[in-house]
């Protein structure tokens, strides 16, 4: 059984560098997942629960537009399964020939959602999987802090490892400052590939760092 959420932060007042936690609340409980995400998509969010409208298209007006186009519409966003710390979500689409569903970011599928006036649902497994209460608890597991989120890509499968692994095959210390800047800019796109935002962010702050020593 699936699990409807709905936002439940109208506004983003507590960045973390350039990284947002948006906050997704089981519909008519006191659950919720945090999922970080960047700049764009938090301004692109408060525009619809705010109903700004602007003169030009956005990217997400031109994908509605396309979809319009095609007699397609959005019946609905799907998070399916959860993997290192990433969620993987579907947009579903239907028309007369048939229904798809189309892989998506989670941020880009919430902003989706808004503007089709559709639900966002977990798959039950991968809510409870990610959930937290207001206690900070659930089912008796200490819960980390949304600031700590990003701390999956510091194990493999076989547990903890002592530095961050790279998509190439190498690794990057945990300690960012013993890192070499050419590992840090690997770091940095490997983390905002992945929507891992606020390790994004403090890899910046490093490389930043740096570059005012120079």
């Amino acid at each position: 059984m699936d699990i409807e959420v709905e936002i439940a932060n109208q506004d983003f007042t507590d960045p973390i560098g350039e990284a947002y936690n948006l906050v997704l609340k089981e519909k008519n409980g006191e659950r919720f997942v945090p999922v970080v995400i960047g700049r764009n998509e938090a301004t692109c969010i408060l525009m619809e629960l705010n109903q700004i409208a602007i003169p030009r298209p956005m990217p997400y007006d031109l994908i509605m537009s396309l979809l319009q186009q095609f007699n397609a519409e959005v019946t609905g966003v799907r998070v399916h399964h959860l993997k290192k710390g990433i969620f993987y979500v579907h947009i579903l689409i239907t028309n007369a020939e048939g229904n798809w569903a189309l892989e998506s970011r989670i941020s880009d599928a919430v902003v989706i959602a808004l503007k089709a006036g559709v639900p966002i649902c977990f798959a039950e497994e991968v809510f409870e999987a990610a959930c937290y209460t207001k206690s900070g608890k659930f089912k008796g597991k200490r819960v980390k802090k949304p600031s700590e989120l990003w701390d999956d890509l510091r194990r493999d499968d076989e547990g903890e490892v002592d530095s961050f692994k790279l998509d190439d095959g190498g690794s990057v210390p945990f300690d960012l400052t013993q890192a070499t800047t050419q590992q840090l800019k690997q770091l940095l796109h490997q983390a905002e590939e992945n929507e891992n935002f606020e390790l994004a962010a403090e890899v910046d702050e490093e490389l930043k760092r740096r570059e005012d020593g120079e």
